[in-house]
Parts: structure tokens; sequence; C-alpha cells
């Protein structure tokens, strides 16, 4: 069910998997509200998506992370393509 890794959607690739697979919901994880909102612009207009309703979580902290955080979001986005 993954779209894509990547941070945001590519015409390049996760645009047209999301048309293949036209979902009704997608569920985001980041480590930063900033991340989930740059992922969120990127969902095209056409899909119609809700602001994200979120969940806070413990992240485990990783030393060598270059981001360090205690707390990770998962968000679901509902999409009623128009």
């Amino acid at each position: 069910n993954r779209v894509t890794l990547e941070p945001t959607l590519t015409d390049d690739y996760g645009t047209q998997k999301m048309n293949d697979a036209e979902p009704t919901a997608l569920v985001l994880y980041g480590k930063s509200m900033d991340a989930v909102w740059a992922f969120w612009e990127s969902i095209p207009q056409t899909y119609d998506p809700m602001p994200p309703q979120c969940y806070d979580f413990s992240w485990p902290t990783d030393p060598t992370s270059a981001f360090p955080t205690p707390v990770g979001h998962t968000c679901i986005v509902r999409l009623s393509k128009e």
C-alpha cells in the first residue's frame, strides 16, 4: 500500500501509483509535523485531501541520526477523488 518513500509525491512515480490504486485514504508517518504537511500539500487536489488527523507516538531515539526526535506522528488523510 506504499505510495512512495519520498518526502512528497512527484509526477514521476507517486502520482501515477495513486491514480492506479485509487485510494480513499492515506496513512502518513513522520518525525515532524512539517514533514507530514509537506507530503499532504503534494497530494493532487483532485483527491480533495482532508486535513490530516494525527496521533503522536514515541519514536526510538537514534544517536546516529542527523535529526534525532523522541516523538513521531501517524496521520490519516481521507481522500474523495472528484
